[in-house]
């Protein structure tokens, strides 16, 4: 588990000492070690995307193209232009991370993704999903695809709107 503050120069950076919490599945490294390896070595990387609507490619007038999924894929095949892609969409709209424990084996675990981009953040809200619950629920996630694919990585993004800002301050 890492926490991503900015993409430049076709590197992750890794917010250093971020120890908000010390769970033995969060690593606090400089850079995606096996995702670098991946991209720069092997040449080919399964890149798996799982979370709810925005995901998806809610909003977007081309979920494929202006979809932050889409954008992360234009800005993966640009940047490693030599590297085989495999991108698999695993978002549903209008889920949260309840779904998501349920959809885990067979919609992430047996695709055996080399990275993956999870968000969930809003649904869970608009569920009125309780927060402990719904912590749970993503560290439920995040030890059962450690447990199964150790080597792959994992990037939490936090999206949020309008309706979240008062609440989330």
């Amino acid at each position: 588990l890492y926490l991503i503050y900015k993409f430049e120069g076709g590197k992750f950076y890794v917010k250093k000492n971020y120890k908000k919490y010390s769970y033995d599945f969060i690593n606090y490294r400089n850079y995606l070690v096996n995702t670098n390896r991946k991209l720069t070595e092997d040449k080919e990387i399964s890149v798996l995307f799982f979370g709810g609507s925005l995901t998806n490619g809610y909003g977007a007038s081309d979920e494929e193209k202006y979809s932050w999924r889409g954008r992360t894929c234009d800005w993966f095949k640009s940047n490693y232009q030599d590297v085989e892609f495999k991108f698999i969409n695993k978002a549903i709209g209008e889920s949260g991370t309840y779904l998501g424990t349920f959809r885990l084996q067979l919609d992430v675990i047996e695709e055996k993704p080399d990275l993956i981009f999870m968000e969930y953040a809003i649904n869970d809200m608009y569920f009125r999903s309780d927060y402990d619950d719904t912590a749970m629920r993503v560290e439920t996630i995040i030890r059962e695809i450690k447990a199964a694919l150790p080597e792959t990585e994992i990037i939490i993004l936090i999206t949020t709107d309008n309706g979240c800002l008062e609440r989330n301050k």
